[in-house]
């Protein structure tokens, strides 16, 4: 991915950002601005980027487990949760790692997976980093990896 290429979606993830988390008042004219720019990346009138409509991926963000059922869960009930999904993710893995041709128990270990992220998510939401903040963080964190150990973290 070229810089420019990194920094258009960096911006326009974070303009979504403040605008999905409700820190930008003018949200509706500045999401409509960054589509037409994505847009045209995508179709090739921008001459400074171009972007591959195979290079937009859907996405599926965790959703922190806060409703009712959740009322009055302190910090310490959600790290719990984080410790009994992450011990489901080992068993899973066990069942996994014995048998790893057997599709069933790889989907079993990679939906294990997910209620880790899903618990991980609980936490930082009670903690009161929402959707916006995670994804900061999360920019961050790769950033942070992408430049570590020589840049060997990633594959190309």
């Amino acid at each position: 991915m070229t810089n420019d290429l990194h920094d258009l979606l960096e911006a326009a993830i974070i303009i979504l950002d403040d605008a999905v988390s409700g820190k930008n008042d003018k949200r509706d004219k500045q999401v409509e601005e960054e589509r037409h720019i994505l847009d045209d990346a995508v179709s090739g009138k921008n001459e400074h980027v171009t972007l591959d409509k195979n290079q937009i991926k859907s996405v599926e963000l965790p959703k922190p487990c806060n409703g009712p059922l959740y009322a009055g869960w302190s910090p310490a009930n959600y790290l719990c949760k984080v410790v009994e999904e992450i011990g489901e993710v080992g068993e899973a893995f066990d069942a996994y790692d014995r048998d790893p041709g057997d599709m069933e128990k790889w989907g079993h270990l990679m939906e294990e997976c997910c209620d880790g992220i899903v618990a991980l998510t609980g936490l930082m939401d009670c903690l009161g980093c929402d959707e916006g903040a995670r994804q900061s963080f999360m920019r961050g964190v790769n950033k942070s990896n992408a430049t570590r150990d020589n840049g060997k973290r990633f594959k190309e």
